[in-house]
């Protein structure tokens, strides 16, 4: 046998650590240059949008605008920045820094959506729909709560980290505010997420901005406390009178052409079904199990808890399945969620959460659509389920693409009620005569119905007779209340 003495076993044991400190240096190296390359591989220089002064602008952009707006904001805009944050940063800064003389911020836009609120569009109700023009509840109302005057002043939808949805909501936001006609050079959404584009060592291009650290953009604070009791935003109460709006100004006064055509009705698909023209492309942004039926994988909720044996379950649409003709297309593909390097949102997990969610290029996506069988004379209907998710795919063909497009604000929530079926207290939705029932294979592909006692109530405004024409209504008071009629919300 071999005998190794001490002096041996020290040179064998110095050679040995001295192999791993160098491997750990050598691995420690590659490690950065891997993630330098993953950096420079991204689409981060987002060449198709750098200078955009409005629309999809870069975290550069963005970041100039809160951090001096009075040197830096478009040419066009006089007025202040609101930043209509959506979500909120992980930690104890969890808003964008704002100064409330130049720049405020507020976590509120929830897509321009209230949870609670339904609209009639002659045959039934939508839930969570687009907002109505006028006060408390609507675009007016909204415009008075933060005293925006939309003929001065720029809007700039931050989303703040975490989840593709965000992303969703804040397109809907955009969507929201084109249809109603706010002036294009007046609305802007940044590329990516708060959390992932002000890190200089994500984003270098944001040091361009004069960003050090992602911290410096962040605050403790948003601008909600100015609607505190006695704050210059003062909603009122019982015993005050709320705060004068010094700047307000109606949606009304724009001098700009509403775009009602984004919004599509049920009885548009129903039109656009029939017609069969395959100039016009269908999108669902559902996810793929959604739009093939897997039942056992997926089931569209109704945003009720009243369904099962004890009537205290989460309840689903009548049917599942896709409008004929429709394509596929998972609202997240129009953004990047696999750049993800590191966890930025404190969840333990690094994964699509921890992405940029940065809108792909003009070139990937014209690429996307057209594998879709989207061309340059194309009309682009979108849905989802409640018409958030689709939002992206929206704002991606619309705004990015500049194809002629539409959203279906029903959605599914709506478009799998309409149904000769009975819900979860045996009530029945639709009668099988009516003109409006969308279970039938002339309407949708993959039907496939729900158990009666998991299926959500019909609407509440259900007019299972309405004569063709009659389900357009929601853009009928729209386009009155904008031409100066007063309308209800």
């Amino acid at each position: 046998m071999r005998k190794i003495t001490l002096a041996t076993a020290v040179v064998l044991c110095t050679v040995s650590l001295q192999a791993g400190f160098f491997g750990n240096i050598v691995g420690g190296i590659k490690d950065r240059i891997d993630t330098r390359k993953t950096i420079a591989g991204l689409n981060h220089d987002q060449r198709d949008y750098k200078y955009n002064e409005s629309g999809l602008v870069t975290a550069r952009t963005a970041a100039k605008w809160i951090n001096n707006w009075a040197e830096n904001k478009p040419r066009n805009v006089n007025g202040r920045l609101f930043v209509m944050q959506v979500g909120l940063l992980p930690g104890a800064t969890p808003y964008i820094k704002h100064d409330d003389v130049n720049v405020y911020t507020f976590d509120r836009t929830a897509g321009c959506t209230g949870t609670g609120d339904t609209r009639n569009d002659g045959i039934s109700d939508i839930p969570m729909p687009i907002f109505a023009g006028g006060m408390p509840n609507g675009m007016d109302g909204a415009f008075w709560a933060y005293d925006i005057n939309p003929l001065e002043d720029m809007l700039l939808v931050v989303v703040a980290s975490d989840e593709p949805k965000n992303m969703a909501l804040a397109t809907r936001f955009l969507w929201t505010m084109n249809y109603w006609g706010m002036k294009s050079d007046h609305i802007s959404i940044m590329n990516g997420t708060a959390m992932y584009m002000f890190d200089p060592k994500l984003n270098p291009d944001i040091k361009r901005a004069g960003v050090r650290s992602k911290e410096s953009m962040f605050t403790e604070w948003g601008s909600e406390y100015l609607m505190m009791p006695g704050g210059p935003l003062d909603f009122g109460g019982a015993d005050r009178d709320p705060a004068p709006r010094n700047n307000f100004q109606s949606i009304v006064t724009l001098p700009t052409e509403p775009k009602f055509s984004l919004f599509a009705s049920m009885e548009d698909m129903m039109n656009v079904v029939d017609a069969a023209d395959r100039n016009n492309v269908i999108i669902d942004g559902r996810s793929a199990n959604e739009y093939n039926a897997n039942v056992a994988e997926k089931r569209s909720k109704v945003a009720m808890q009243i369904c099962g044996e004890n009537h205290d379950q989460e309840c689903y649409s009548a049917f599942e399945g896709h409008i004929k003709g429709a394509v596929n297309l998972e609202y997240r593909g129009v953004i990047n969620t696999e750049d993800y390097i590191k966890d930025l949102n404190g969840d333990g997990v690094v994964d699509s959460r921890d992405s940029s969610m940065t809108y792909k290029s003009k070139r990937e996506l014209k690429r996307t659509f057209r594998k879709l069988g989207v061309e340059r004379g194309s009309d682009v209907y979108t849905y989802c389920r409640t018409g958030t998710r689709a939002s992206l795919i929206t704002y991606a063909s619309f705004e990015i693409l500049g194809y002629k497009t539409h959203m279906y604000d029903g959605s599914w929530i709506q478009w799998g009620k309409m149904a000769n079926a009975t819900d979860t207290y045996g009530n029945q939705m639709l009668p099988e005569d009516s003109l409006w029932r969308t279970d039938v294979t002339k309407y949708t592909e993959n039907l496939t119905y729900n158990d009666a006692i998991d299926v959500g109530t019909a609407s509440t405004e259900l007019h299972p007779y309405a004569p063709e024409g009659s389900g357009n209504k929601i853009v009928e008071d729209d386009i009155a209340y904008r031409n100066g009629e007063s309308m209800p919300n």
